[in-house]
Formats: structure tokens, C-alpha cells, sequence
């Protein structure tokens, strides 16, 4: 009984509040319309509800800001590089759906070529 009671007091006094992995978001919208049709900068609030919550920024990159013609682009992902060296410890997504996601062959050279490129031109944040 003293065992549980002595647990109970523990477990009260420090809170457990730790995660086994880090979250990252990201919030795709630039708005939002609330109820009475007003307009409102929904990714700032809804970003920042977010973080206050413990996730962590992550800057997710659509295909046209680094692939043309469904080829990995020199002179975009050096740009991506680049400002990966101002912000470093913002890890980057390269979100890339060309091909069938049933057919890994369509997808693994792109995907690998694109990060390999990153790598070779020096980009210093993390790629997930």
C-alpha cells in the first residue's frame, strides 16, 4: 500500500510528458473561413497551434520546386541547398509522386538522383 501511495506522489509531481520519436507538420493551407465567412491566415494560426502542442517545422518541397520535366533541375536544388545552409536544422520532404506507387522502379530513380544531387551540392538539413 505504502508502494502504491508512494507511486501515486511521484507519478503526480513530475509530469510525464516525452515522446518516443519527434512530430514534424506542415500545413498546406493559406486559409481558412470561419463561421461568419470572414477570411482568416489560417496557416500562420494553424501552424503555430501546432508548435505550441510540440511539433517540430518541416519544409515540404513539391515537385516543381525541384524536378523539370520529371528530372531532378541543377540549378533549383542548388537553391534548395542553399537555403538549407540558412536554416539547417529545419529537415526538408522532397515530396515527389511521379510515377506508380506500386512500382518502385518508376519511382527510385528520381528519388535517388534527386538525393544525391542535394547531397553532392553540400545541402546541410536533414532530408525525411
Amino acid at each position: 500500500m505504502e508502494i502504491k501511495l508512494l507511486f501515486l506522489i511521484l507519478v503526480l509531481l513530475f509530469p510525464i510528458n516525452s515522446n518516443a520519436f519527434t512530430i514534424y507538420s506542415f500545413v498546406p493551407f493559406r486559409y481558412h473561413v470561419d463561421k461568419s465567412g470572414k477570411k482568416i491566415d489560417g496557416y500562420s494560426q494553424a501552424q503555430q497551434a501546432l508548435y505550441r502542442v510540440g511539433t517540430k517545422q518541416i519544409k515540404v518541397l513539391y515537385e516543381n520546386q525541384f524536378l523539370t520535366n520529371k528530372k531532378p533541375d541543377f540549378e533549383k536544388i542548388k537553391k534548395i541547398v542553399e537555403d538549407s545552409k540558412k536554416n539547417p536544422s529545419i529537415p526538408i520532404s522532397f515530396d515527389i509522386e511521379i510515377g506508380n506507387d506500386r512500382k518502385p522502379e518508376t519511382i527510385l530513380p528520381t528519388v535517388i538522383d534527386t538525393l544525391r544531387l542535394y547531397h553532392s551540392l553540400g545541402g546541410a538539413a536533414e532530408v525525411g
